[in-house]
């Protein structure tokens, strides 16, 4: 018993060192179990990422390309509906185009929503002019004019299908009749030149402009023109851009305005409706046309002052042109600006580009380069503010009343004068 004891006691020590090797194997054992667990969770985690990476990818290419796809079909509408900014779409004709939708005024009383709209009178007339109703309240103003004879014409229509049109304007003599002899023809007077004179072309602050749209602006701006038809025959288009100043009226976007793009510098000259028009009076008349008139506004807010202008050839060049009549024109809208009531007032009369800087396209030097018109110019209105006015002064009447009546009755005069010369007599 005792000798097994001693051998056991002897042999203790190899187990322990035994035990002690198995069990540290067993640790290493488990270690690199959990080891390769962890790196195989880590791989497989990778591999998640990696699969999600992928998706994210195939997810963002899938969207860029659905976005693509819809500037696309984006861009296939705009041009659809002529308004793309590339000309090649305005050469299909077989588009069909919707008419803007415009916001309408219900005329009620505002302090009750709920109360009924009151009814218009029969020959009810909106003050403030409307590209929809335009013909209307041409139609009522010319009926005040005594001493004209107003057609109104229809010399196109826009993309949105509104009517371009013309007043052509004439003396009234009160002759009915003529006395059909052998002597009609001996005293016949010559046939009279055309002023051809444009309103809206621009139509950037165009309603801060009371005698561009307004009626009753209009119709004293239209009474300085036919107080010289004795002179001249008028041809006025009161409002050459119709969709555009139907835009202006509903939505006020400083930047959205008809530039006089499309008059002839462009990659295809005359791509829009309002510019055909023009040039086809210029086309069929332009022998007879002695004057063309752009009126209108100076800046795109009342806010901005740059004063009222008269401006002729060239915009696209600073080289210097046979200007003398212009000078001359000059120095008599300046002596009747320093003889008016007011004391302190000036009329700039200088170039296209001494006052835009480079310009192309524009109708003035249209006029003046391809069709040789004598008098091209640009009558620039400044607008006034009149809800900010602290006095009781109507600045925008008074402009003119006092400044544009005299400018624009110097003009008529001096062209009359350089065609007659000293001739007073028609």
């Amino acid at each position: 018993m005792a000798a097994a004891i001693k051998a056991s006691a002897c042999i203790s020590p190899a187990i322990g060192i035994a035990l002690d090797n198995n069990m540290a194997e067993s640790r290493h054992a488990i270690k690199s179990i959990s080891i390769k667990k962890q790196n195989r969770f880590d791989s497989k985690k990778q591999e998640e990422l990696r699969a999600n990476s992928e998706k994210m990818k195939k997810l963002i290419i899938k969207n860029d390309k659905m976005s693509a796809r819809q500037n696309l079909i984006k861009l296939k509408d705009k041009k659809q509906q002529g308004t793309t900014q590339y000309p090649n779409a305005l050469r299909q004709g077989n588009l069909k185009h919707i008419p803007r939708v415009t916001k309408m005024d219900m005329f009620q009383d505002y302090s009750d929503p709920t109360s009924p709209p009151s009814a218009f009178a029969d020959n009810y007339v909106s003050r403030t002019f409307s590209s929809y109703n335009l013909k209307q309240q041409l139609t009522s103003i010319a009926q005040e004019i005594p001493n004209a004879n107003i057609t109104i014409e229809v010399i196109g229509r826009t993309l949105e299908y509104q009517d371009i049109l013309m007043l052509r304007i004439s003396e009234n003599t009160g002759h009915r009749y003529f006395r059909a002899d052998d002597q009609k023809y001996a005293e016949e007077l010559p046939e009279k030149k055309i002023i051809f004179i444009v309103h809206g072309l621009k139509v950037m602050g165009m309603r801060d402009i009371p005698c561009l749209s307004t009626t009753g602006s209009f119709r004293v701006l239209l009474s300085y023109y036919t107080s010289h038809l004795d002179k001249f025959n008028i041809f006025l288009i009161p409002m050459a851009n119709p969709d555009g100043y139907t835009y202006i009226r509903s939505t006020y976007n400083e930047e959205l305005v008809w530039l006089k793009r499309g008059i002839n510098f462009i990659e295809v000259p005359f791509s829009e409706a309002e510019t055909r028009a023009v040039r086809d009076i210029f086309h069929k008349y332009g022998h007879k046309i002695v004057a063309f008139f752009n009126v209108h506004a100076g800046s795109y807010h009342s806010s901005v002052f740059r004063g009222d202008a008269v401006l002729y050839p060239k915009g696209y060049s600073d080289t210097a042109i046979d200007d003398d009549k212009y000078i001359d024109l000059k120095g008599e809208i300046d002596e009747v600006i320093r003889n008016a009531s007011f004391q302190v007032y000036s009329v700039t009369v200088d170039t296209l580009y001494n006052w835009y800087g480079l310009v192309k396209g524009s109708s003035v030097d249209y006029a003046s380069t391809v069709y040789g018109i004598p008098y091209s110019m640009e009558l620039v209105m400044q607008g006034y503010d009149e809800e900010g006015n602290y006095y009781d002064e109507d600045y925008s009447y008074l402009a003119l009343n006092e400044v544009w009546s005299k400018v624009i009755d110097v003009i008529m005069s001096y062209i009359w004068k350089s065609i007659h010369g000293n001739d007073s007599k028609r």
